[in-house]
């Protein structure tokens, strides 16, 4: 995807280039900085020169200032500053880097995936609770930043309506998809279904099993097109946890079997799940959000 140089985008925002960190998911990413806001923050500049690009960056600034938890990746600003060229500031540390690439091989234990399940949970919760469906939970999605993991990259978000915030969106589905995210997705999404938020349930079973492992659930062979992707996906069992990580205890692979259901409805809601992670974590019940 084309992106923008901080010569280009000199004098078009009120945020100075400052210096470049390795790409987003969608067009670059930059260190910027602005007098009115001192201190160092991160963006991302997309080039959007076709339709599907402007769709999908539209439908990220609906997202902007919509969610403010520590488990999330924040978009504090965004807008055009030019007909061209997205910019989004995001509150991501400049050194943050996704999961996939600090456990490309997985190897978590058990026990550090649930403290690893507790932030992802609790982000899930925050985002659920908004009535927002991210629709690509995935281990390019979800950032090691400091402290705590924490969810980003909404710009495929839905409504709880099973809707994109921007409307167009929805005719790109799912040529849309990245094709490393559709491993990572639910069965009926991959069949053409809108996200949801038992979807992201799903894709969060997905995460928990590739981080105990280092791969998705559903593994195939060819990765030649996104269609033949997902149609192999579709038919492909999910194989056993206890045959990559045989240590995993049964109730830790046994709830994410139930994650990684066909059946929508079978399923662990968020709540409940927060729960069942909470008690791992020896928290109490009280609001996690």
């Amino acid at each position: 995807m084309a992106t923008y140089t901080a010569g280009q985008i000199v004098g078009l925002s009120r945020y100075r280039l400052k210096s470049a960190r390795p790409p987003g998911l969608v067009g670059s990413r930059w260190i910027v900085e602005t007098d009115e806001a001192p201190g160092e923050r991160l963006a991302d500049v997309v080039a959007a020169t076709d339709e599907e690009v402007q769709d999908l960056c539209a439908n990220a600034e609906a997202l902007c200032d919509v969610t403010e938890s520590p488990f999330v990746v924040n978009t504090l600003e965004a807008g055009w500053p030019a007909d061209d060229i997205y910019l989004q500031v995001i509150d991501l540390g400049a050194l943050a880097r996704p999961i996939a690439e600090l456990y490309p091989d997985g190897g978590v234990s058990a026990a550090d995936l649930w403290k690893c399940a507790m932030d992802m949970v609790t982000g899930l919760v925050h985002l659920h609770r908004r009535e927002i469906v991210h629709g690509t939970l995935s281990p390019y999605t979800i950032y090691k930043d400091v402290d705590h993991l924490r969810i980003g990259e909404l710009w495929w978000g839905h409504t709880a309506d099973q809707a994109p915030y921007h409307r167009d969106l929805a005719k790109r589905i799912p040529d849309c998809w990245p094709i490393q995210f559709l491993p990572f997705m639910a069965p009926e999404i991959l069949s053409g279904a809108p996200p949801s938020r038992e979807s992201d349930v799903y894709a969060l079973g997905a995460v928990f099993y590739f981080l105990l492992t280092g791969k998705p659930p559903r593994q195939v062979d060819t990765m030649a097109s996104r269609n033949d992707l997902r149609s192999a996906l579709s038919g492909v069992p999910i194989k056993p946890i206890e045959i990559t990580h045989p240590d995993t205890p049964a109730t830790t692979a046994g709830l994410i079997y139930e994650m990684l259901e066909d059946d929508v409805g079978a399923r662990p809601n968020i709540l409940m799940l927060e729960a069942i992670v909470r008690h791992k974590n020896g928290l109490d019940d009280g609001d996690s959000d």
